[in-house]
């Protein structure tokens, strides 16, 4: 409706606009232009309470002409107020019900005329509001005109209609204050979730903060260049095994096998079937590859232990990450989480054989998922990470068995090549533990 007058009044290019713009309350505007002199004056909004009795006090009885919607849910709910359309019809004023009505007009025919957002209610003229009062004949001609075709078959409100309403609005009181209620406590459980959302949000901050700076590691080569070396290499070939030929394996050739390595003069023996750290240093995989005498068939890239941390026992899950893209900035995901509270972090890390770093938490700020354990836990971690990584390292480097069935991918998936190629494999020592590196010759 707004949008409608204004469009007529910018069509009366003829003459200029003559007013004003209110960019709040314009409640003693109309109150000034309502004076007892006023012959006729009209005011449309949907929302009426007892400011307008307050606007029309200087008005002759009978001389307002009060256009609304005259709705039982807006009296339950307290946009409109029976009282003051009561006492309207008592003073004299008509007051009618115009459906649909949305436009706020005070209209003083020939002299003045506001057209805004402001309903005539008190909580109006605490709200943002936005009003053009206007004094120009033919904007206040064109103004009239409108009105008038939009109440045109309004229905008169009367006496005997309030009271009803009032009955009916009373039957309702009961419903409507738990709704009112309900709304409040809706909308202040919206307000204290997005308080409980800005505050994790900080705090997770803090946790991010307190990582500092991410330092890069050593690549994997100058770390494994620092670490003691068998002295002995098996030249193993990827091959085709299984019944079927539908198993790819690391094959070691006739005479040498996977279990017996020579390290600083020292016979090292590696238990069959066990996992192993296996790494490919140019690549800067990881994975936990299952060692046989002359074969190596499965490598994981899972690895689930329980950590002792903080006096908690907490479930931790590496997952290795076999991406060339990714392979400079991390190369192993770990899920942290204590099944007491199920608090959970997730990492992403950058591992170097005897180091680890956190590139960054990969949990999302703000995440409304995110509870007050898990940014305890996260602070745990932060603040004692030197501890924790130490756990986390023997975690990654000790080898151990499963007890369940064989696990893992192919080792084709881990030692990036096709059938028939050659991989170079070694023993090295990182932290006392035995640890197997390949390299693709072929």
């Amino acid at each position: 409706m707004l949008r409608s007058i204004w469009s007529d009044l910018q069509m009366s290019r003829s003459a200029a606009l003559q007013g004003r713009l209110y960019l709040a309350d314009i409640a003693s505007r109309w109150r000034k232009e309502a004076h007892n002199d006023v012959p006729r004056i009209f005011i449309a909004s949907p929302y009426i309470t007892g400011l307008v009795i307050q606007t029309l006090s200087e008005v002759r009885r009978g001389a307002a002409t009060i256009y609304t919607c005259f709705d039982a849910e807006l009296f339950i709910q307290r946009a409109s107020d029976l009282g003051a359309l009561r006492r309207c019809i008592e003073n004299g004023h008509s007051v009618f019900h115009v459906p649909r009505l949305h436009a706020k007009i005070v209209l003083v025919p020939g002299v003045f005329a506001s057209v805004g957002s402001q309903n005539l209610t008190h909580g109006g003229t605490r709200n943002k509001e936005a009003s053009v009062a206007l004094t120009d004949p033919p904007s206040l001609h064109r103004v009239e005109q409108k009105l008038a075709a939009w109440v045109h078959g309004s229905e008169l409100v009367t006496m005997a209609q309030i009271e009803n309403m009032e009955e009916a609005v009373a039957a309702a009181e009961a419903v409507a204050k738990k709704l009112r209620a309900a709304i409040r406590s809706a909308n202040e459980q919206v307000r204290e979730r997005h308080r409980e959302r800005e505050e994790r949000v900080r705090e997770l901050r803090e946790v991010h903060e307190a990582l500092g700076p991410v330092r890069r590691l050593p690549p994997l080569p100058l770390a494994l260049s620092k670490a003691p070396q068998s002295s002995d290499r098996v030249e193993a070939v990827l091959a085709a095994t299984g019944e079927f030929q539908n198993l790819r394996s690391l094959i070691a050739p006739s005479g040498r096998n996977f279990t017996d390595w020579t390290l600083d003069g020292q016979k090292i023996h590696l238990s069959k079937t066990e996992r192993y750290l296996c790494v490919i240093p140019r690549l800067g995989w990881i994975g936990w590859a299952r060692v046989t005498k002359t074969r190596i068939t499965f490598v994981s890239s899972r690895l689930v232990r329980k950590v002792e941390f903080a006096g908690e026992t907490l479930r931790v899950t590496f997952e290795a990450h076999w991406d060339f893209v990714a392979k400079r900035a991390m190369n192993v995901i770990v899920a942290i989480k204590n099944p007491r509270d199920g608090a959970s972090v997730l990492l992403d890390l950058f591992f170097s054989l005897d180091d680890i770093v956190v590139v960054t938490p990969k949990t999302t700020l703000g995440d409304p998922k995110e509870s007050r354990a898990d940014i305890t836990l996260s602070r745990r971690v932060v603040s004692g990470w030197l501890e924790f990584k130490e756990k986390l390292l023997v975690a990654m480097l000790t080898p151990f068995r499963y007890e369940t069935a064989l696990t893992g991918k192919h080792a084709d998936d881990f030692f990036w090549g096709e059938v028939g190629s050659i991989h170079e494999v070694r023993l090295a020592r990182i932290h006392g533990h035995p640890v197997l590196v390949a390299e693709a010759v072929s």
